[in-house]
């Protein structure tokens, strides 16, 4: 074997052996969730046939050792999960959707009215004060996070 070949296998084995390895080097995201609630919205159908929409807010907590990212969710009380921020333009409350949201190792992110949450787009029944929803948040490295989301009246009460 001439020194040019032998020399592209053993820098080919170099990069294939650490993905033999029997786990993550780096760890892995613990990503937890506290305080999950949701504003309470009756139904409404539109002339359109278009749902009324909802948000969740919630506090999101990577206990682990690398970041991971929010890409949005489903719940079956919403036709669409999607992340959603809020942000001021001329003193004019807007919102849109943000792809994704990362959440760094060690790090408290927080969904709230007024800045980062998640959309219900076209509920499909009522929210009321006192119940709770389902809703699986997906991730990209850690995978789905089921939750029960308490729906609450204005301000979160």
């Amino acid at each position: 074997m001439n020194s040019t070949l032998r020399a592209f296998i053993l820098g080919l084995i170099t990069l294939l052996l650490p993905g033999c390895a029997g786990g993550d080097s780096q760890g892995a995201p613990e990503i937890k969730a506290d305080g999950a609630w949701a504003r309470a919205m009756p139904l409404i159908q539109g002339e359109s046939g278009a749902g009324t929409n909802s948000a969740v807010y919630l506090a999101l907590r990577n206990d682990g050792e690398v970041g991971d990212r929010l890409l949005g969710g489903e719940t079956p009380t919403a036709a669409a999960v999607e992340v959603h921020e809020s942000y001021l333009v001329d003193d004019v409350l807007r919102m849109r959707k943000v792809d994704s949201l990362e959440v760094p190792p060690t790090t408290t992110i927080e969904l709230k009215p007024g800045g980062l949450h998640l959309m219900l787009l076209g509920i499909t029944r009522s929210l009321v004060e006192g119940e709770e929803v389902e809703l699986t948040l997906k991730f990209e490295r850690s995978g789905p996070l089921v939750l029960r989301v308490s729906v609450r009246g204005p301000g979160g009460r």
